[in-house]
């Protein structure tokens, strides 16, 4: 049976994940998400969209706030842009 301890060969050091997960949202940025978040649940509940474009509109309210949530917004990576401070 294999044993870790017994291993001739060096432990791979896993890299810290903060440093795994490039963030590439600021504060402001992730705040300004959340507002249009709410923006669309508080227009969806109290009935001023619906059909097609309360579905359309919640699709990017569900991405706006994954993206808000993990401080990351694939769409910034190719464009290396970065609302962080400190960052470009």
């Amino acid at each position: 049976m294999f044993d870790p301890a017994r291993s001739i060969w060096p432990r791979r050091q896993l890299p810290h994940m903060k440093d795994a997960v490039m963030k590439n949202m600021g504060t402001l940025d992730r705040v300004i998400r959340l507002v249009a978040v709410a923006a669309v649940v508080g227009a969806y509940g109290l009935g001023l969209i619906g059909g097609t474009l309360a579905l359309v509109l919640g699709a990017v309210a569900v991405v706006l706030l994954l993206t808000s949530l993990t401080a990351t917004c694939p769409a910034y990576m190719p464009f290396k842009l970065s609302t962080r401070p400190g960052r470009r």
